[in-house]
């Protein structure tokens, strides 16, 4: 008597193995997703000039001096001033106005200075080092041009002795740090500001 056997029971030992396991075999195994990298945020123009004006409204007072050489190699002091206050007011539309408020001997004076930032050339923007004399009496100016130095930079003076005059400079402003590395840092948010504006493409509404 014969025992009953199945067809598959028969043909099971002619299957490929991987035929018994079709999922292990057909189904790929999921990499992990590659994790993106954040994007970078630029600072807009109001963050760069809200910045500034925090570091110099920080900065405070502090003495600009500056030296000539004598004939016998010896400096001298040819112009002490302390700078009180620095601020930058008015920004509207790339217009920016810098008011400088300073005191020579004991006469309070005013400065303010306002030039498109559309205007500046970006690649003259730099700092001028005062660096004669006791390291107390350094300072660091950011100075901007304007293109081709026109003059589009308006001036505004108030003093006791000269009351208040209008006029014209020579398409140059600064800002003035006593600190070295925070100017440099000035340095790239002015450049900054002034990319900014010259590459807005926002047009006239009419």
């Amino acid at each position: 008597m014969f025992a009953k056997v199945s067809f598959f029971d028969i043909n099971i030992k002619h299957l490929p193995y991987f035929s018994l396991s079709p999922l292990r075999a057909q189904v790929p195994i999921p990499l992990p997703s590659p994790t993106p990298s954040p994007t970078p945020t630029v600072p807009t123009l109001g963050e760069a000039l809200d910045w500034l004006n925090e570091k110099l409204e920080f900065q405070g007072s502090f003495r600009y001096v500056t030296y000539e050489e004598k004939k016998d190699g010896k400096l001298k002091k040819s112009l002490e001033t302390k700078v009180i206050k620095q601020e930058l007011v008015d920004i509207n539309d790339c217009n920016l106005k810098v008011m400088h408020i300073f005191m020579a001997t004991t006469t309070e004076n005013g400065k303010g200075n306002l030039f498109p930032l559309k205007e500046l050339d970006v690649s003259k923007v730099q700092i001028s080092r005062q660096v004669q004399g006791p390291p107390s009496d350094w300072s660091y100016a950011v100075v901007v041009v304007v293109k081709d130095l026109r003059p589009l930079i308006s001036t505004t003076f108030s003093g006791s002795v000269n009351g208040q005059r209008d006029w014209k400079v020579n398409g140059t402003d600064f800002l003035i740090f006593s600190d070295e590395d925070l100017a440099k840092r000035a340095l790239k948010a002015v450049s900054h500001a002034i990319t900014l504006c010259q590459n807005s493409t926002r047009k006239e509404p009419f």
